[in-house]
């Protein structure tokens, strides 16, 4: 089925396989391994691609191969290799829910020129505006505020919490939206150290740990103990071809 699905459908999985790469095929590629692996969840990030403009097509040709997975869309404006505006951004990102994405996520920067936008998607796949930072965990209550104000289906945060209090600063917000929207919380780490995150799940179940023994023994294998782990020493080399696992317990499960 092309297009989306209602938000209020659960996530397939609570493990999301994230994956960006400068080449669409290699994307493509890594996607149908995870998929016939078992994992349901997956995250393309279009502004890894040397051309983003190649996502949607991606994007519906895996969903033709494996139609139960779920692909959350994503184009980060102005990072990698996406430099254009908002209206190209936003035109890819419904061309992806037309090629079959279940999902879209939208930064807080862009999301809040694109209110009209997001309310044209309802109903036709899950909505997800997010906040990142990549340098510290700032006061959130406000940022929380602006992102609920743009009537996603989901929010979700990603900071740095480098030190005790900012991943307090994250626990906190997390808690206090138990009792509202539907929200992830992520907070990286040191490079080369695991990240502690409020909100994740244990995904050291028995059918984890054998599809984690299988990339293993084929060399594809990262580590992931409790939840999404920034553990790889050359992460900072490896932006043009990405592959990590964010598992989340989002309310809507």
């Amino acid at each position: 089925m092309t297009g989306g699905t209602s938000c209020g459908t659960a996530f397939p999985s609570r493990v999301c396989v994230s994956i960006g790469h400068h080449d669409p095929a290699t994307l493509l590629q890594q996607a149908i391994a995870e998929a016939e692996l078992g994992e349901k969840l997956f995250e393309f990030c279009f502004e890894f691609l040397s051309d983003p403009g190649t996502g949607p097509s991606a994007v519906r040709e895996f969903v033709q191969r494996h139609p139960d997975a779920w692909v959350i869309a994503t184009c980060r404006r102005g990072q990698l290799n996406f430099h254009g505006g908002i209206e190209e951004q936003l035109s890819l990102l419904r061309a992806s829910v037309d090629s079959g994405a279940r999902c879209v996520d939208l930064e807080i920067e862009t999301a809040e020129h694109a209110h009209a936008w997001l309310r044209n998607l309802s109903g036709r796949c899950a909505r997800i505006v997010s906040y990142h930072n990549y340098e510290d965990c700032p006061s959130l209550p406000p940022i929380v505020g602006k992102l609920e104000a743009t009537g996603a289906d989901m929010i979700k945060i990603a900071v740095t919490t480098r030190t005790a209090a900012s991943l307090r600063r994250l626990m906190t917000a997390a808690i206090k939206l138990r009792t509202s929207e539907p929200d992830a919380g992520h907070g990286r780490g040191r490079p080369g150290q695991p990240a502690c995150s409020p909100r994740f799940s244990d995904v050291r179940s028995p059918t984890f740990l054998q599809r984690a023994r299988k990339r293993q023994r084929r060399g594809s294998h990262r580590p992931a103990l409790c939840a999404r782990l920034t553990a790889s020493k050359n992460w900072a080399t490896r932006r043009r071809s990405s592959r990590h696992r964010t598992a989340c317990l989002p309310r809507n499960l």
